[in-house]
């Protein structure tokens, strides 16, 4: 071994070690906030030392009870098992998902090739690294061709193709002739702002029962699976509904998120981003016994769709269901999946496999 090959091994290991530094800082900064802004009733003596013990069986004798105050206080519900956010994120996400191969295999440019057995929204233009393609036929085109092909349509979707999570930059837009109703920008303006690597899909129809909670937004499904032992169990399922008027279903904007059980009902409260809970949307439809479509065919089409894409144990889908009944794939999340919200919907994140993640974790930070 050379000197260079162990300055490389020695750098590595130093990028990784203030890289999780810095993320451990970032969740503390945020349970902080959360703590201080929602004030929950602190946990007992008892329960303190209950997790304590508990962590502290897997070699981790630091772990703070922040996120199980919040989580106990949201939910109502104590459970030791509640996954800190600084340990999913700085080693269970890693050690479960292989990072490296996260940026190409969840383009959402490359997602047709990769599950050609799962319809997905029309796309209509794709841009890859600034160059326009067709999204029918895969040709590569100019501007001019662009805003014709999307003159055609009244009303589309817009999001990168790369990093888009919580709703970040999708924008839903009509168009009457070459103007877009985003600020009054002509198309040629508005994919300006986005620059290159992002998608113009068609605006999904969505089936008339999902329509009911919010006929303004695409309400979709959330659907968290592990791959583990060769078979692919579903974590936790939840149903994103948007607000009133809003185009978009996310918490983060606006909307609210509820529970699906396993025989596809809701579960009688849905949360806000502010954590209230809630018992109807806002188009006055109650959440409890509220019955997705379809329900058990997504499960399965979501364990089918795992066990092709083995690099990540752990994935969070997102689907929709079309105005056919048609089960759509939108994205599928691996890498910052998002957690908090998960557990006091459903309890602990890894349920009966919570022992045997902890245990599979490298405490010196190497997934």
């Amino acid at each position: 071994m050379n000197l260079y090959t162990i300055n490389r091994g020695v750098s590595k290991r130093l990028h990784i070690y203030f890289s999780n530094r810095s993320r451990k800082k970032m969740y503390h900064d945020k349970i902080n906030n959360l703590v201080k802004e929602f004030k929950p009733k602190p946990l007992s003596n008892n329960q303190i030392s209950e997790i304590k013990e508990y962590y502290a069986s897997f070699g981790f004798n630091d772990v703070k009870t922040c996120w199980h105050r919040y989580c106990t206080h949201i939910s109502g519900e104590f459970h030791k098992e509640y996954i800190p956010e600084d340990i999913f994120y700085n080693l269970i996400e890693p050690r479960l998902n292989m990072y490296k191969m996260h940026p190409a295999l969840t383009d959402k440019n490359l997602l047709s090739r990769l599950f050609s057995n799962v319809k997905q929204p029309e796309i209509i233009i794709k841009n890859l690294n600034g160059c326009y393609y067709d999204g029918e036929d895969n040709r590569l085109i100019q501007i001019e061709e662009v805003i014709n092909k999307c003159k055609k349509y009244s009303k589309l979707v817009i999001k990168p193709s790369i990093d888009s999570g919580g709703g970040k930059n999708v924008i839903v837009f009509a168009l009457k002739g070459d103007k877009t109703d985003y600020n009054n920008l002509s198309i040629k303006d508005f994919l300006k702002l986005y620059d290159k690597n992002f998608s113009i899909q068609g605006f999904i129809r969505q089936n008339r029962q999902m329509n009911l909670l919010n006929p303004s937004s695409v309400n979709t499904l959330r659907i968290v699976s592990l791959l583990m032992d060769n078979e692919v169990d579903i974590l936790t399922s939840v149903c994103r509904i948007g607000a009133i008027g809003g185009k978009i279903d996310n918490i983060s904007q606006g909307g609210l998120a509820c529970r699906i059980s396993s025989n596809g009902l809701l579960s009688e409260k849905g949360y806000l981003k502010s954590g209230r809970s809630v018992l109807e949307t806002g188009t006055e439809i109650k959440l409890k016994d509220f019955k997705i479509p379809n329900f058990n065919k997504i499960i399965k089409e979501v364990q089918s769709l795992h066990k092709q894409i083995p690099y990540f144990k752990l994935i969070s889908w997102d689907l929709a269901i079309d105005d056919k009944g048609e089960i759509i794939l939108i994205e599928y999340n691996v890498r910052s999946q998002e957690i908090l919200g998960l557990q006091f919907f459903n309890g602990p994140l890894f349920g009966v496999h919570t022992d045997k993640i902890l245990s599979s974790c490298d405490l010196n930070g190497k997934a």
